[in-house]
């Protein structure tokens, strides 16, 4: 079983699967392992190539896009989206992790809730302070 696939995330491809195999095709001619209809589409548009560490696009004759940016070639990881054309996919590949996710930014990135807890006790007892001195308070 291929632990890699991709799946149609919009149009006519919604829900739809594919496994990607050491190389798959996709474009409008008939003999593509993906066949995708449509003028934005070319013969022979792009191919995977998968190992099994790693999953490639290629852009071969038409524009493709990973994550909204234009690519000639590209690693993929789990979760990224795929565009060619008007078709949307999603790369479904357990063990692979977006690039998106490793960033420093992501993996740093610290709660504030402590800072919020704090600055919420210190409004209240100011509040209580306040009153108190006001002689709203009965002690």
């Amino acid at each position: 079983m291929n632990k890699y696939q991709i799946k149609g995330t919009s149009g006519d491809v919604t829900g739809k699967k594919w496994p990607l195999n050491e190389s798959v095709t996709v474009g409008s001619e008939p003999d593509c392992d993906v066949v995708l209809s449509g003028e934005l589409i070319a013969p022979q548009h792009a191919r995977f190539d998968t190992s099994d560490v790693v999953v490639t696009l290629q852009a071969v004759h038409g524009d493709v896009f990973v994550n909204g940016e234009k690519i000639k070639l590209a690693a993929l990881g789990s979760g990224d989206e795929i565009r060619f054309g008007n078709y949307r996919f999603m790369l479904q590949a357990p063990g692979l992790r977006p690039q998106r996710v490793l960033q420093p930014e992501a993996v740093n990135k610290k709660s504030r809730a402590g800072l919020w807890a704090i600055l919420f006790a210190a409004a209240i007892t100011g509040a209580g302070f306040a009153a108190w001195q006001q002689g709203l308070l009965p002690f």
